[in-house]
């Protein structure tokens, strides 16, 4: 088995992957005792007295650390020069691992000066301790979520992974916990497939169409014929609802996490969300918010407050087909 690097330099501006290669690391070079995390944040003005007294401290009992040092990236150079030369006397049982997550310029990371021309980096890149990738864009962003959904073993439409795509900020925590929620719906409904266009199915989809379009009466159609069948279906439609309603205020706020949609979407989502405008969003939250407590305090049965919620949703949020505005 290689001896496992002195130190290692972790470069991504996505906090998954970090997490992914720090753990990766644990499985290429074994330890007895397991490596121990432990995470520090890096500041502007330096780092807690704790981390500089790691190899000072002494325990009877043997531990192995992997000192795991977030946003490294914003260490001014006085700092980094005591990093460096920290990293120049290794220590046995402390591995120290720096990430470095500011956002990348063309497709390639950006460090400071100080940083690409200290020694400790110059040897870095020699013995091949430094590790990068970049971040989610919108060209890689549905490759990675068909990957991550196959690993996964779950079966998506083409449909399904459009929505997902487009609803989603360019982060691989974003995929990773909709994946699970998704994972969890199909173990929640296993007789249920959420991607089908048969009519004698539901189709979540379709059903938030015509929730949209305010088509009032194929929206109660279908939750009486859901209902009649035995089935509940209220957190699924809270999840996606809620969804719904972070985008729209995405859009209203501006908020560069919102960072991809098609532009049909956009267009069609900007137009319901100045429509409603953010007093009329908060009061959509609030009904969604009070559904769940209520129901999880055994106030409302799971049939009782989708038919509240699709009620209030169908009062505030519809807009008729024909009515948005396209602009």
């Amino acid at each position: 088995m290689p001896d496992r690097p002195g130190y290692s330099i972790l470069i991504s501006p996505d906090s998954r992957f970090l997490r992914a290669r720090q753990e990766e690391l644990c499985c290429l070079f074994p330890a007895s005792p397991k490596w121990e995390r432990q995470v520090f944040w890096a500041e502007r003005e330096g780092l807690a007295d704790d981390f500089w007294n790691i190899g000072r401290s002494f325990s009877l009992i043997p531990a192995n650390k992997m000192i795991i040092v977030r946003e490294a990236n914003l260490f001014d150079e006085k700092t980094w020069k005591r990093i460096s030369t920290l990293l120049s006397r290794p220590l046995r049982q402390i591995w120290i691992v720096l990430c470095f997550e500011s956002p990348w310029k063309k497709n390639q990371f950006v460090l400071p000066e100080y940083v690409k021309k200290s020694p400790c980096f110059a040897f870095a890149q020699k013995k091949n301790w430094i590790w990068s990738r970049p971040g989610l864009t919108a060209a890689t962003m549905r490759r990675y979520v068909t990957e991550q959904a196959a690993g996964m073993r779950l079966k998506l439409s083409d449909r399904q992974i459009h929505e997902l795509v487009s609803a989603l900020p360019l982060e691989a925590s974003a995929v990773y916990n909709e994946l699970n929620r998704i994972d969890l719906l199909h173990r929640v409904f296993p007789g249920k497939d959420i991607n089908s266009a048969d009519s004698g199915t539901f189709n979540i989809f379709d059903f938030m169409t015509m929730l949209r379009e305010g088509r009032s009466a194929e929206v109660w159609k279908m939750l009486l014929r859901e209902e009649s069948r035995g089935s509940d279906f209220f957190f699924l439609l809270q999840t996606l609802l809620h969804r719904e309603l972070c985008q729209l205020w995405q859009i209203l706020s501006n908020d560069p996490a919102l960072r991809f949609l098609f532009p049909a979407e956009e267009r069609q989502k900007r137009s319901l969300a100045q429509r409603l405008g953010k007093r009329t969003i908060v009061q959509l939250f609030d009904c969604l918010f009070d559904n769940e407590t209520k129901i999880k305090n055994g106030m409302l049965s799971p049939e009782q407050g989708t038919e509240r919620l699709v009620a209030c949703f169908l009062q505030k949020y519809s807009v008729p087909k024909g009515h948005l505005i396209h602009g």
